[in-house]
């Protein structure tokens, strides 16, 4: 049975000017919460920041520095960790930097300070090709890429914080969020890149053949798995998928853009996929459901036919991405 705590009165978001960061920061402030945001902006001069926000609930910098880090963090009750950049390739130094690091820091502080619960964004990038899908939360790390190994090393981290008691640490392995907002972001992902394909009269393009399975969740249903994790009772150590457990092939997604557009006579044209491994991956919701009471509400039909999938927020909301890519693949 899931078992409800008192809501936290005061909530720091790191990458809060990010996509689902800024979205999260909506939410808990329809719900009383006092929200705190930390980014350092890096996107755009003004970031993706509410316009309500007061400015001294804004703490503008990297999620590296300690000091900035525990002024934002003293007296929360809570903590919600967004802020990390994609891993390149070709110097994946500043990336490993932020979201080890960041990590790192972060959780000194929220040790020092005794902020009792933080929520980990993790990926399901942390599960490779370590077996076909469904993906579940007792399988193994088998990141196969560089961003999944730097996920996968802030899970490490996190984990030890919490076992060591000083802390309840839930961390959630997003699959694929989309939703309003996510263009702008540094990884914008397929669903808004097949949107601004269409958009502009264009074939959405899909890696080979299309037939690669992903589990597409909207942002609202992203947003409710963040608000759960930090009002429900969990053991020092959780770990929960967020997806929607329906795994979706690109060449369907495509469609569905097209469609949910206007656009049918736009079919999906095939291109080389980039180099590395292609693995399937869609969500096992069993330990989601338990723990925490998740189920998404939003298919990918219903999702798509909001028509804001690929737009940025609505300008009173700014539409920038600062320090966080959101953590999703």
């Amino acid at each position: 049975m899931v078992v409800l705590v008192p809501r936290p009165g005061r909530v720091l978001i790191t990458g809060g000017a990010g996509f689902l960061g800024s979205h999260l920061a909506r939410r808990l402030r329809t719900l009383g919460v006092e929200v705190r945001l930390l980014d350092d902006l890096s996107g755009a001069p003004e970031g993706n920041l509410p316009r309500e926000l007061a400015p001294e609930l804004l703490f503008r910098g990297d999620v590296r520095d300690e000091a900035l880090l525990r002024r934002a963090v003293r007296d929360c009750e809570a903590v919600v960790h967004l802020a990390d950049r994609p891993v390149s390739a070709n110097d994946p130094t500043e990336g490993f930097g932020v979201n080890t690091q960041g990590t790192l820091a972060l959780m000194r502080a929220c040790q020092d300070l005794k902020v009792p619960r933080v929520v980990l964004a993790s990926s399901c990038s942390v599960y490779g090709s370590t077996g076909a899908p469904p993906l579940s939360e007792g399988r193994p790390p088998g990141p196969v890429s560089l961003v999944g190994a730097s996920k996968a090393s802030a899970e490490a981290l996190v984990r030890v914080f919490a076992e060591q008691g000083a802390l309840h640490a839930v961390v959630l392995r997003f699959f694929h969020v989309y939703g309003p907002g996510r263009i702008t972001s540094r990884t914008p992902g397929v669903l808004a890149l097949f949107g601004r394909e269409v958009a502009s009269g264009r074939p959405p393009q899909v890696h080979g053949s299309g037939e690669l399975l992903r589990d597409f969740v909207h942002v609202e249903d992203g947003v409710e798995a963040l608000r759960l994790a930090l009002e429900r009772k969990v053991a020092n150590w959780t770990v929960a998928n967020v997806g929607t457990g329906v795994g979706t092939s690109l060449r369907t997604a495509a469609e569905a853009v097209a469609a949910a557009l206007g656009r049918l006579d736009l079919e999906p044209v095939s291109v080389d996929p980039p180099p590395g491994p292609s693995v399937n991956a869609f969500a096992d919701l069993r330990a989601a459901r338990a723990s925490l009471g998740f189920s998404p509400k939003i298919g990918l039909v219903e999702g798509l036919q909001r028509k804001d999938f690929h737009l940025p927020l609505p300008p009173s909301s700014g539409g920038h991405e600062g320090t966080t890519s959101t953590a999703v693949p």
